[in-house]
């Protein structure tokens, strides 16, 4: 009996499924075809099963064995591109004129084979493959914030599921509530049942929500120098994507570059990719970048009197933090005091908190604040003859400042002169802010005095009448 068991299952084994077809010692049946493993008569049903007789099967001097393997009498098998059945100990095979095969991923495929590339079909061709051309999306199904991929298995209330072809095939039981079951936030959890909280996976177990215990980080994906959200979708190339567990999941299409395509600075943006400049977003539409008009500021975040730039990483409490587009993102961790936090000034850091204490910064470590040990000197910063204190807002030109850390953090618009500004001090000015003096070797002078400055030429001889400015 139990020979028996064993038999069945190693059948199964032996018997691939492909997308409703059914492979065996190397030939494809079609579902509805019938064949044979070793003694037993197999069916391969509509979507992809095997169903086979449940005979013992004895070797006999009727079995043929082909390069060590035995393969019973009736039995068939490929040998190249040729097909054989083995009838009464001999092989009886086709006689095909065998054309090149093709080697695809490491895996041989024979001419005129048939084979699954992610969703298209392939078909080899005289040792090329011939794929069709459908753009495919990521097959996986949801359930509780949970993503499963093809195949997958999972639970929706008392039922198992599998994830096929981006849908949940279920058992249909009737589910009734228990004391088993989970409450979560007003939700009821069923026994054996997943669901997410944050980046974390939590099963229900008799009633105890059970979770794995991952320091939650923003979950972000980037792509020329643009962050996308989890679930958001951008392009890559020509290629639709969309932004899974901090990776992109695109489609795989072959991109070939057209006049549609915009070229920005030696990099090539495929029609409706999108890019960054500074702050701004744009997108390549039909050969043209299309940019938000945004006026870009410095994009900082402050905590406990430190400024952080993009980017960069710093701690609130005990969760660790980003600083993302002037905000932070932060952990979800629920902190709790211990005898490693510091209490300054009545202020409570948690450890491997900073904090600024004057010009120094300070850590937190292990119940003990450690600082740098700067020289504090009052932090202003000058412009036209104006001192300007920390934090203080001013203007240079048409342009916004603020006074930080002794230095002028400013807008980055383009200023234009008007008509009442054109004067001589206003045209020095740009010569300095352009180079232009040591192009055209105009000799400075300070005070400024226009009717001391001309210009001239390398053999320092005066160009005719000036110019006089």
């Amino acid at each position: 009996m139990y020979g028996l068991v064993i038999q069945v299952a190693l059948l199964l084994s032996l018997a691939t499924f492909i997308q409703g077809n059914c492979v065996h010692n190397g030939i494809t049946y079609e579902g509805g075809e019938h064949f044979q493993i070793r003694c037993n008569n197999c069916h391969c049903n509509q979507n992809g099963g095997v169903g086979c007789t449940r005979r013992f099967c004895i070797p006999s001097s009727q079995d043929c064995e082909i390069d060590g393997k035995v393969y019973y009498n009736g039995e068939r098998y490929k040998d190249d591109c040729n097909t054989c059945t083995c009838v009464d100990g001999n092989s009886v095979c086709t006689k095909i004129d065998c054309q090149p095969n093709c080697k695809v991923d490491g895996k041989v495929y024979y001419n005129g084979e048939r084979y699954k590339d992610d969703c298209n079909t392939c078909t080899c061709v005289d040792g090329n493959s011939v794929c069709t051309e459908i753009d495919c999306q990521p097959s996986t199904c949801e359930h509780n914030g949970i993503k499963y991929e093809e195949g997958e298995s999972f639970q929706i209330e008392c039922n198992k599921c599998q994830c096929v072809r981006g849908g949940a095939a279920c058992t249909k039981k009737y589910c009734f509530p228990s004391s088993q079951d989970c409450k979560i936030d007003g939700k009821v959890y069923y026994n054996g049942e997943r669901y997410k909280d944050d980046c974390n996976t939590c099963t229900c177990v008799d009633g105890d929500p059970v979770c794995t215990k991952i320091d939650c980080q923003p979950s972000t994906c980037q792509h020329i120098g643009i962050k996308y959200e989890e679930g958001e979708s951008f392009q890559i190339e020509c290629n639709k994507c969309q932004c899974v567990r901090g990776g992109a999941a695109c489609t795989k299409k072959s991109c070939f570059p057209s006049s549609q395509d915009c070229k920005i600075d030696g990099k090539v943006y495929y029609n409706g990719e999108r890019y960054k400049d500074d702050c701004n977003t744009c997108t390549c539409v039909d050969g043209d970048p299309v940019c938000t008009k945004i006026d870009c500021q410095p994009s900082t975040c402050e905590h406990n009197g430190i400024k952080y730039e993009e980017g960069e990483s710093f701690q609130i409490e005990c969760n660790k933090c980003q600083c993302v587009r002037g905000g932070a993102a932060c952990t979800k961790k629920y902190c709790f005091p211990s005898s490693q936090d510091c209490k300054i000034d009545g202020k409570v850091y948690y450890n491997g908190e900073r904090y600024k204490d004057d010009c120094n910064t300070c850590t937190c470590v292990d119940g003990d604040p450690v600082c740098t040990k700067i020289d504090c000197q009052p932090s202003t910063c000058k412009h036209n003859g104006i001192k300007y204190k920390e934090g203080e807002g001013f203007q240079i030109e048409c342009n916004k400042c603020q006074c930080v850390r002794g230095g002028a953090a400013c807008t980055k618009k383009y200023c234009f002169p008007s008509g009442q500004d054109m004067d001589s001090s206003f045209v020095v000015f740009y010569f300095h802010f352009l180079g232009l003096f040591d192009i055209f070797n105009i000799h400075r002078y300070t005070p400024f005095d226009p009717q001391q400055m001309r210009m001239r030429s390398k053999e320092d001889s005066y160009l005719s009448n000036g110019p006089v400015f």
